[in-house]
């Protein structure tokens, strides 16, 4: 009888120290997902400011290859946006719809354009939904994030208003961002 009794006893102990470390294991994990939840509400928050980023070299150009489109098709061009220090970046700020990350200046091809200046310059600004969604981006080193932003300045377009041959623009992309700021060589496209 006594030895039963030993039995059950370890029994009990057995499935005791397996509900306790099975609450334990719960609750470190139930902690992680709330710290993971803070950090992604934090940064979601519309009253949360997100202070210009120091020391980091970041490369922000267009990397589609097509060049030329004909004016009934939908337009993309594809940023890339890459880590090039030597260490992680994180923007706290980096918007979960992609291309709201991204507006684009653009305007008619002309030669004798040598350099950027914003008011000479049609802006294409993102329309963010609201509530934004963000969640942090996690660069390492040489890593990268690919954007496709569409062309819909295109759509306004008239085919009878574009010459024989097309229309030539340029298009530079610029993160829509406080924290961390980037623009894109200007590149040409020709609508047919």
């Amino acid at each position: 009888m006594r030895a039963s009794n030993l039995t059950s006893e370890k029994s009990v102990l057995t499935i005791l120290l397996t509900c306790v470390i099975l609450v334990l294991s719960f609750s470190s994990l139930l902690s992680a997902e709330n710290d993971k939840a803070k950090k992604n509400k934090a940064a979601s928050s519309p009253s949360i400011h997100f202070p210009a980023l120091k020391d980091y070299r970041i490369s922000f150009e267009v990397i589609s290859s097509r060049r030329e489109f004909y004016l009934e098709e939908d337009i993309f061009l594809t940023f890339k946006l890459q880590n090039i220090s030597d260490k992680p970046l994180l923007i706290y700020e980096w918007m979960m719809n992609e291309p709201d990350n991204v507006k684009i200046y653009y305007r008619l091809y002309d030669e004798n354009i040598k350099e950027f200046i914003e008011s000479e310059w049609e802006c294409l600004n993102p329309e963010i939904k609201q509530p934004v969604k963000r969640a942090v981006l996690d660069l390492n080193p040489q890593n990268s994030v690919f954007i496709d932003k569409e062309m819909s300045f295109v759509k306004k377009l008239k085919l009878s208003a574009l010459p024989k041959g097309g229309a030539k623009y340029y298009v530079i992309g610029v993160l829509n961002l406080k924290s961390i700021s980037a623009k894109s060589h200007p590149v040409v496209i020709r609508i047919k």
